[in-house]
């Protein structure tokens, strides 16, 4: 008889439970693959997306320059070429004014001390330059040489200011602490000193031609004035003191009074005033001071007549 045979034993190979260290690694594993595989959809998507928005930008361009020339076909056609002069005329004063770099106005006469002038003549291509070393120049400005036409010496009168006549024929001259001033005749070649009684916080109008004092009137709570500008349409005066503040008066006003009132006071300088001027409109009035940086105020100043009363109104901003 055959021994029987043995039976089988299944033994069940028992498997070990991954360790959390292990877990993360293949947790790892399948999150690179995954951005892996994520990455180069997403720049295929970025790169159609970008693709289409070009399409569309190049359809759209196309769409403006085909309807733009036709407006253009049809805008010569029925205005010629003066449509298209006055066109790149306006697109060139948008653009703003073209700066570039020039000689110095008196290079052939540089001053030998401080300037404290520089004006530009009414009317002519010319530029004044006048200060303590005692002389007033002029020079012919043309952007290439800039030749000098005339220099005056002043003895013993460093020049506080100097300022072109209305007309643009004479030059007037004032001093640092003198009892005159004088007129530079640049028509006839002379000079001409006038004689004038100084008092501090006063105002005096001259006329020139006559060397004659016409009028004066007192600059309100000023112990010493320091500048004076007219607009250009010569209704206003605005004064500067050493306190620092500006006067605004009407002219008709301070040619007959003597104590006139200023329909405005601009208090924003905190040292002497020492420079004012108005702009051609009349519409800003700058206020400066030499004795401290950045002390420069701009007064917008909007005029108005008023019908009704027959007075002049006005109104001010401190920019």
């Amino acid at each position: 008889m055959r021994a029987a045979a043995a039976p089988r034993v299944l033994v069940a190979e028992r498997r070990r439970r991954p360790r959390p260290a292990e877990l993360k690694l293949t947790a790892k594993k399948k999150k690179k693959k995954m951005v892996k595989r994520a990455r180069p959809r997403a720049k295929e998507m970025e790169a159609a997306a970008a693709a289409e928005e070009a399409s569309r930008r190049a359809r759209h361009l196309r769409a403006i320059s085909d309807a733009t020339a036709a407006d253009r076909e049809l805008e010569e056609l029925v205005f010629g070429d003066s449509l298209m002069a006055e066109e790149g005329e306006l697109l060139q004063r948008l653009a703003g004014p073209q700066m570039k770099s020039c000689l110095p106005a008196n290079q052939e006469r540089l001053a030998d001390g401080k300037l404290s002038t520089v004006q530009f003549h009414p009317s002519a291509q010319v530029v004044m330059t006048a200060g303590r070393d005692r002389s007033v120049s002029l020079f012919q400005v043309d952007g290439i040489r800039n030749p000098k036409i005339q220099s005056i010496y002043l003895e013993s009168f460093p020049i506080y200011k100097a300022r072109f006549s209305a007309d643009g024929e004479q030059v007037i001259a004032t001093g640092t602490h003198h009892k005159v001033f004088y007129v530079y005749d640049m028509m006839g070649g002379s000079i001409i000193p006038v004689h004038q009684v100084r008092e501090e916080g006063e105002v005096f109008i001259w006329d020139v031609r006559s060397r004659k004092c016409l009028h004066k009137f007192e600059d309100e709570g000023s112990l010493e004035g320091k500048c004076i500008a007219v607009s250009k349409n010569n209704q206003y005066v605005a004064c500067g003191s050493v306190s620092g503040v500006v006067n605004l008066y009407t002219t008709d006003v301070c040619l007959k009074e003597n104590h006139p009132k200023p329909v405005k006071a601009i208090m924003n300088l905190v040292t002497s005033a020492t420079s004012v001027t108005f702009n051609p409109t009349t519409e800003i009035l700058a206020v400066a001071s030499n004795e401290a940086d950045e002390a420069v105020k701009l007064v917008e100043t909007l005029f108005r007549f008023l019908k009704d009363t027959g007075e002049n109104g006005l109104v001010s901003q401190v920019l």
